[in-house]
C-alpha cells in the first residue's frame, strides 16, 4: 500500500511542476550529449594523431640561387654540400632515426606545386627557378626531430629544417 501511495504522490508532483520536469529532462539530455560527443572527439583525435605521426617528415631546404640565409652566402647547393649533408644524415647517433630519405628536385617541386595549386594565380607566375630543392626525411620516431635538424641545420647548402608535424 506504501508504495501505491508513493507513486501517486511522485505522479501528483511530477503534473504540479510540468514544466519543471521537462526543463530538468532537457538539460539532463544537453548535458549527457555534450559529455557523449567530447568523448568521441577524444577518441577521434587520438586515432587522428597516431595516423598523421605516421607520415611526418622532416624537410630539409636546400639554397636556391637568390637566398639571404647565412648558410647560402655562397649561391645555390652545390654537389659537395648535398655529399656532405647526405654524410651528416649517415652518421651513426642519426642513422637510426631515420627511416627513409627522399631527395626532391627543383622540377619536381614544381610540378608538386603546380598539382597543388592547380587553377590559382600562384601556379601560373612561379617557375621551377623558384622552388628549393629539398631532402624529405621520414623519422622512425617524430619527437626525436630536433636530433635530426640539429645536425643538418647551420651546414652550408642548408636554407632552412623544417618539421612537418
Amino acid at each position: 500500500m506504501r508504495i501505491q501511495f508513493v507513486l501517486s504522490e511522485i505522479g501528483q508532483g511530477l503534473r504540479r511542476n510540468l514544466s519543471m520536469t521537462i526543463s530538468v529532462v532537457l538539460v539532463t539530455f544537453v548535458s549527457l550529449t555534450f559529455v557523449g560527443v567530447a568523448s568521441l572527439l577524444q577518441t577521434q583525435i587520438g586515432k587522428m594523431k597516431g595516423d598523421w605521426y605516421d607520415k611526418v617528415e622532416v624537410t630539409v631546404l636546400l639554397c636556391p640561387t637568390d637566398s639571404s640565409a647565412a648558410t647560402c652566402a655562397s649561391g645555390p647547393v652545390t654537389d659537395e654540400q648535398k655529399a656532405e649533408i647526405e654524410a651528416a644524415l649517415e652518421q651513426p647517433e642519426v642513422k637510426p632515426l631515420i627511416e627513409k630519405v627522399y631527395f626532391e628536385s627543383q622540377d619536381e617541386a614544381f610540378a608538386s606545386f603546380q598539382e597543388r595549386f592547380a587553377g590559382q594565380f600562384w601556379a601560373t607566375v612561379m617557375t621551377a627557378a623558384d622552388m628549393n630543392s629539398s631532402y624529405r626525411i621520414k623519422l622512425t620516431d617524430p619527437t626525436k626531430y630536433q636530433v635530426v635538424a640539429d645536425v643538418v641545420s647551420g651546414k652550408q647548402g642548408v636554407e632552412e629544417v623544417q618539421d612537418q608535424r
